[in-house]
């Protein structure tokens, strides 16, 4: 009995167990913070690119459907990262092979 007495007041060993405790919180916070940010960044995107498909439909050589599939356009460039080469981008577009003449608008 004396040595279980022994064993439940020393501290050996504590400060590991709470080193990992306290290291799986904050990796599940920055994990969540990591999230949250990835779904923002996502409705961004997404607001974004029906924001131009809309302008890009409002033009008054273009139709619903043209922006539509410029919308659609955008969200898949996007999400890979890359820009889309197959279609105008507007002033975001950082290809040089682009020039003002090939706008629809003009």
């Amino acid at each position: 009995m004396a040595t279980l007495r022994r064993r439940l007041h020393d501290d050996r060993g504590s400060a590991a167990v709470e080193f990992v405790l306290v290291g799986v919180l904050l990796t599940l916070v920055t994990l969540s913070v990591l999230q949250v940010a990835f779904a923002l960044h996502v409705r961004t995107t997404l607001i974004d690119a029906a924001a131009e498909g809309a302008r890009f439909a409002a033009l008054a050589d273009s139709s619903l459907p043209a922006g539509i599939e410029r919308s659609r356009e955008l969200i898949t460039g996007r999400s890979a990262g890359i820009p889309s080469s197959s279609s105008p981008c507007g002033r975001r577009c950082r290809s040089s092979a682009w020039s003002a003449s090939t706008t629809p608008w003009r």
